[in-house]
């Protein structure tokens, strides 16, 4: 169960839950407005909730399903993306409202879905979706969501083998990903092991094995701007590449 969102006003020392509005849910994922701070969208088990007072107070703007990844347009913070069960929605009001986007990209509920937008190419979204526990398909949009297109379907880079030939994976624990923030069209995606794309997605190498390269499951992924390095948050702890994804260095065990 979770008790939504909790806050800090002294820098992380003490925490307070900070829920009026929202309650007892569980949060996906917590963004703030890189505009205005006290305007923060959290996508959640039963919808999408938006503050406008740092989280004072919070307002359902979307009901249902289970929202596990927000993420805002890096130009313009009033368009917002959000995914529940594989499906993907936008927002061109702050988050106010939202609609389905569905050109180019399956209309069918699954699993689970996760978002990455590139501030270098703003207008690109990359959408990966999961099937289950397995992968399902990843698609690119050059127009800011209006239109998809499928990169690819295969392999399997949920996979527990280095060249995600098997039926293996668990996208229902582990699964995120991140672009790089010196090309837009290199990609990691990660789930018990990090595959990588240098071609938007079209073809995928292993970036970390869990075997003997990076601890397994991957939960969250990150980029520094400043020094270009790609962070990993799995079960193990967390991790940084040295360069382009690889090796990777523990940071701070689990």
């Amino acid at each position: 169960m979770g008790y939504g969102v909790f806050k800090s006003t002294n820098a992380g020392a003490s925490w307070s839950i900070s829920n009026s509005g929202m309650g007892n849910r569980t949060v996906g994922k917590l963004i703030i407005d890189p505009n205005n701070a006290s305007t923060l969208l959290a996508a959640c088990n039963g919808g999408i909730y938006r503050s406008t007072n740092a989280g004072a107070s919070w307002s359902q703007v979307f009901s249902g399903g289970f929202f596990k990844d927000i993420i805002f347009k890096p130009d313009n913070p009033n368009v917002v993306y959000a995914t529940k069960d594989g499906l993907l929605y936008r927002s061109l009001n702050n988050g106010q409202t939202w609609t389905a986007l569905t050109n180019g990209l399956p209309t069918t509920a699954v699993s689970r879905a996760v978002i990455e937008v590139n501030a270098l190419d703003p207008k690109l979204v990359y959408f990966w979706i999961a099937n289950g526990s397995v992968h399902k398909g990843f698609y690119l949009s050059r127009d800011s969501g209006t239109t998809f297109r499928t990169q690819s379907t295969t392999p399997n880079i949920h996979d527990y083998s280095t060249t995600g030939s098997g039926t293996g994976g668990q996208a229902w624990y582990d699964m995120d990903m991140v672009s790089d923030p010196t090309s837009a069209a290199i990609i990691y995606c990660g789930g018990v092991n990090i595959f990588k794309s240098s071609d938007t997605g079209k073809t995928w190498t292993i970036a970390g094995y869990w075997v003997n390269q990076i601890h397994a499951d991957q939960h969250e992924l990150g980029a520094d701007p400043i020094t270009k390095r790609i962070f990993a948050a799995n079960d193990g702890g967390l991790y940084a590449s040295r360069n382009k994804g690889t090796p990777w260095v523990p940071l701070k065990s689990g």
